[in-house]
């Protein structure tokens, strides 16, 4: 029998606190002695990740670490989030597509985990992913619309089975936990927020974000309401998240675990959100939302939206008088 029972390998670790979210809502759904003993994680940061889940963490860019877990491992679960894809570049795809084949040349069994595909540009990046995916044992996606790309590729649509993102599994902190989020944050006590979550501004998302922060502007003028800002990428979105909070007098908050987030998330009064996980908090906390779409070719939040019957914005049909309007809806 080989050591590890289950080996997991995604973005976690790297400064995404949707990625850490989903690692975190999965490891919490195992017994603490699998948990502990039987499975490793290949983390961004896992000095710091053994710490906090409990379990046993390995870099996921040291070769001679990840070759020796999946050596030892019956089992690969890839994903959680939307790894599959070149949109962010061609070098996100090759590493994930490279890390199934490894895992399989080791013996183990591999394994899609909540996943989102694409979007995929080019015929050799989508030949190479239907590829490695029809060699996996176990296909299970986030989302119908990731499952229509893979049938429309060749993948028999009855090996195909879905699930909830592992971040929706978070279950909401106490009182005296959010609490203490709110001072540090400096909420007044009885005083109503809303949340804001933002992307990192390009030239295409420009547009959206210049419109969300005059209808924010307009919107706090008129209301006795505190906007409060989570970042859920440090390394993409501080920079635009701590500018637009100063443009609308808001207040950031200091998110050190995935639940932090979902805490104050479940008293605002609603959210806005460009990030999807903000977006799957809320619905876990049950609170009214807005999603906005950074780009046109950019599917997964309309499609959660759609789901979910939240008011969806996408940068062509975003307007200043439509959010506003939409903003005292949800009040």
């Amino acid at each position: 029998m080989k050591r590890y029972e289950i080996c997991i390998g995604g973005y976690a670790g790297c400064g995404n606190l949707g990625d850490d979210a989903i690692l975190q809502g999965y490891l919490g759904q195992l017994p603490p002695r699998t948990r502990r003993e039987r499975t490793v994680v290949l983390s961004g940061n896992p000095r710091r990740d053994q710490k906090r889940f409990d379990v046993r963490c390995v870099g996921r860019k040291n070769l001679f670490a990840v070759w020796n877990a999946f050596r030892k491992s019956e089992r690969f679960l890839c994903g959680g989030g939307s790894l599959l894809q070149n949109g962010t570049g061609l070098w996100s795809l090759c590493y994930y597509l490279g890390l199934l084949r490894l895992a399989r040349i080791c013996g183990c069994k591999t394994e899609l985990l909540a996943a989102g595909i694409g979007p995929l540009h080019g015929k050799i990046a989508i030949r190479m992913t239907v590829s490695e995916i029809k060699r996996c044992n176990r296909i299970v996606l986030r989302d119908e619309a990731s499952g229509e790309l893979l049938r429309k590729w060749g993948i028999k649509g009855e090996r195909l089975e879905y699930c909830d993102d592992p971040a929706s599994m978070l279950q909401i902190p106490s009182q005296t936990r959010l609490e203490l989020l709110k001072r540090e944050i400096g909420i007044p006590e009885g005083h109503a927020y809303f949340c804001v979550v933002v992307r990192r501004q390009t030239d295409e998302r420009s547009v959206c974000l210049e419109k969300l922060s005059a209808a924010l502007r307009l919107f706090v003028k008129e209301r006795d309401l505190i906007p409060v800002f989570l970042v859920f990428d440090t390394k993409e979105d501080q920079e635009i998240t701590l500018r637009m909070c100063r443009e609308v007098r808001g207040k950031t908050a200091r998110i050190r675990e995935a639940s932090d987030a979902l805490a104050i998330i479940s008293e605002s009064q609603f959210l806005v959100s460009m990030r999807l996980h903000a977006l799957i908090f809320s619905r876990t906390a049950e609170i009214p939302s807005i999603g906005i779409s950074p780009s046109e070719g950019e599917p997964k939040l309309a499609s959660f939206c759609e789901t979910q019957k939240f008011r969806h914005f996408s940068p062509s049909s975003l307007s200043v008088v439509a959010l506003l309007s939409e903003m005292e809806k949800k009040l």
